[in-house]
């Protein structure tokens, strides 16, 4: 009886409890005043957010802020510019016609946080952009991106900073950072750079207590004006690093590749075709831009001229010398090095590795060396025959087109080589004389003609329209496009050849193996079973390369050298020798991929902007592991046929969990999906099957993800 007479009065006291808070609430603001509150900030033409092309393609100009850009700032008692600051005017307009004690009252609260604002050395803050105690350049920013969670801790040291933590309660500014940190991971989405949604995702607006007694429609107001006015300031001071980051890279682009402003003698023909883009390429020391062509419609003639090109180097194999133009002849040419340590009379002997890279190779090319280069393996008055076919597969279903290049048309078409289940159609004719042929590598790869960017000009006083220059490079080649590799290899196995003939004693042959010596694009790898000989082929490199402008970077050794370098470092007894994404055992000879060089890296995966449906989650889980895996599958699985089926198993189940934990994973978190429902973890077996068997499309998971699966390999992922 007594418990019943607890619960009836706990029940009454909820009553009126209910009761008194809707008699405040009714109290406080009528319902034709709240008429006004529910049209406030639901149009989008009062969401002044700003554009991620405002962002990236802003001209330089003054500081955005200064001593004046808020005033609110650098005032400690006027809360009327706060309030003009964090609310918009139309906010402030409809709350005086509501009830003029609302702003009274948020004046009141916002006095008691006003002291803080005041103290803030937003100098340092706004105008130096990163806090000074850290360091970091702009060169340190682009060569090592801040990751999610650095930025996140970024932006709330940032707000606490500007704001105050009890502005929007602890809770509220961590889920706030984080939507931010979300948001300018990836800027690849168009329009504003977050919507309203976005913004106040995981806001609790009953945990703001200095709006306690407020309707929630004048609270969610008040608190997206708020995270609207920083999230507008953190944009401009993103601005600020992305326009400073430009700029300095621009000036090193200037000074390497030796750039010139673009004359109208230079009479160079469809100048918006050959226009090329800036990037940036991350480096551990330094800002690297590289140049590479913009232009889809450039595809066709820059497959012709790589053709012939490619004709032109196979009429000679020493053209290149130790240079490949692809990383699956290097799978071949170490599986034949693989069998004779494994298999051969020399099996068991040991052996000693060096690894070497050359600085700046592509801005060190002198055009008129490249240009002799190209007319002495050019036969004058000559044309040219090129055919490109269309191969489509039935079976594989893929289309693709082969462009081959020859004296003749038979001769040209003799070249191209299909596969079984491959049949060719559609064959297209054309013919290129040599003089074409050096005018457009001229055009295309070495004189390239590059766009100011945005970041470089400066504002106008007279408010005239900027105009971005045309620059026109006098050193080096575009990286980036197909012609790079294959005239970094013509351009260094020339160097190789000239320093060959000034030391013969490098080809000394007093090994049991012969040296193994191969090049892709600036990267060198030596293998050979005498260190002497090693020795003296790095002290002829370093040498007489500086001879050329080439200079060596890092150069890694199994074994201590006599010659005293900074740039030479021994390698540790239990490391794998690295190189070029592979890692391969010196005690075995066995090739993997360097997993532990991609686990340092953030992924580049290019999400979506829009929201996806459930449905399309799996499909472009799929597409998008082969597009960043079929490579590095292809390679392994041909260095990978020398070895026994259970080493080959061991290989591929590597491999897939590195897929898994490098890849998968962080997509599964970006969509939301549980590894441990039922219907994600058929799926996730499904790919592991997909993976395991390279990418075929027989192996492809269906969009249902049935757990109907057949026999076959266990299941990988450990989920």
């Amino acid at each position: 009886m007594m418990s019943e007479g607890t619960e009836e009065r706990k029940g009454e006291k909820r009553r009126r409890h209910r009761k008194k808070y809707r008699r405040q609430k009714r109290t406080s603001l009528n319902e034709d005043h709240l008429k006004l509150l529910f049209t406030l900030n639901t149009d989008d033409k009062f969401w002044d957010v700003k554009k991620v092309t405002e962002i990236i393609n802003r001209p330089k100009g003054p500081m955005l802020y200064g001593e004046g850009g808020s005033q609110w700032l650098s005032s400690r008692n006027d809360t009327h510019l706060l309030l003009e600051e964090l609310f918009s005017p139309q906010c402030i307009h409809v709350l005086g016609q509501v009830n003029p004690r609302v702003l009274d009252d948020v004046r009141v609260k916002l006095r008691f946080l006003m002291p803080k604002i005041g103290r803030i050395r937003f100098r340092r803050v706004l105008n130096d952009h990163i806090p000074a105690h850290k360091g970091h350049k702009c060169a340190y920013l682009i060569s090592n991106p801040l990751e999610r969670r650095q930025l996140h801790a970024f932006v709330t040291k940032l707000f606490v900073l500007l704001f105050n933590a009890e502005l929007l309660d602890h809770s509220n500014v961590k889920m706030f950072c984080e939507n931010i940190a979300t948001t300018f991971t990836d800027l690849r989405n168009r329009g504003f750079l977050m919507s309203r949604t976005q913004i106040l995702k995981g806001i609790r607006f009953d945990q703001i207590l200095w709006l306690k007694g407020l309707h929630f429609q004048l609270k969610r107001s008040i608190a997206l004006n708020i995270l609207k006015s920083f999230l507008n300031l953190f944009t401009r001071i993103f601005t600020d690093v992305w326009r400073r980051i430009c700029s300095q890279s621009f000036d090193l682009l200037r000074a390497e590749r030796k750039l010139r402003f673009l004359l109208t003698t230079d009479a160079l023909p469809d100048l918006d075709d050959q226009i090329h883009k800036l990037i940036f390429l991350p480096k551990k020391c330094s800002v690297r831009p590289i140049v590479i062509l913009r232009n889809a419609r450039l595809k066709n003639k820059l497959n012709a001229i790589h053709a012939v090109l490619r004709f032109l180097i196979s009429q000679c194999s020493l053209l290149s010398e130790w240079g490949i133009s692809n990383l699956r002849l290097f799978a071949f040419a170490f599986r034949r090095l693989s069998l004779q340590y494994t298999r051969g009379p020399q099996k068991g002997q040991r052996m000693h590795f060096c690894t070497a890279d050359l600085n700046n190779c592509y801005t060190s090319f002198e055009h008129n060396v490249l240009d002799e280069i190209l007319r002495k393996i050019t036969p004058s008055e000559s044309k040219f025959v090129v055919v490109s076919v269309q191969v489509t597969s039935k079976i594989y279903k893929y289309r693709k087109t082969k462009t081959e290049a020859g004296l003749s048309y038979d001769d040209a078409f003799s070249r191209i080589i299909c596969k079984g289940s491959e049949e060719f159609n559609s064959p297209f004719k054309s013919e290129i004389s040599s003089v074409e042929f050096l005018k457009m590598i001229t055009q295309f790869a070495m004189r390239t003609v590059i766009r100011e960017p945005f970041c470089a000009l400066t504002s106008s006083a007279q408010n005239r329209p900027l105009r971005q220059r045309l620059f026109v490079s006098g050193r080096g080649i575009g990286q980036g496009s197909s012609l790079s590799v294959a005239l970094c290899n013509l351009y260094l196995g020339w160097v190789e050849r000239q320093i060959c003939l000034r030391s013969p004693e490098i080809g000394l042959t007093n090994s049991v193996i012969t040296p193994f010596c191969c090049r892709y694009m600036d990267d060198y790898l030596i293998i050979s079973d005498k260190r002497e000989r090693i020795e003296k082929l790095i002290d002829n490199l370093m040498c007489e390369m500086p001879k050329f402008g080439l200079y060596f970077g890092k150069v890694n050794t199994s074994f201590q050298l006599q010659c005293q370098s900074d740039r030479i470092k021994p390698m540790k007894s239990k490391d794998k020798l690295q190189w070029c994404g592979l890692a391969i055992n010196r005690r075995t000879l066995s090739l993997t991929v360097d997993y532990c060089r991609y686990r340092q890296r953030r992924p580049s995966i290019s999400f979506p902007s829009s929201a996806l449906r459930s449905s399309d989650h799996f499909r472009f889980i799929c597409n998008t592991i082969k597009r960043a895996l079929n490579g590095r599958m292809n390679l392994l699985r041909n260095c990978a046929r020398v070895w026994s089926a259970k080493r080959r198993t061991s290989l591929r189940r590597d491999f897939c969990r590195f897929a898994y934990s490098h890849y998968i994973r962080q997509i599964l978190q970006r969509f939301s999906l549980n590894p441990k429902d039922v219907f994600v973890r058929d799926f996730l077996s499904q790919l592991s099957r997909y993976i395991w068997n390279g990418f075929r499309k027989q192996s492809l998971p269906s969009q249902l993800a049935s757990s109907l699966i057949c026999n076959g390999p266990v299941v990988i992922f450990q989920v």
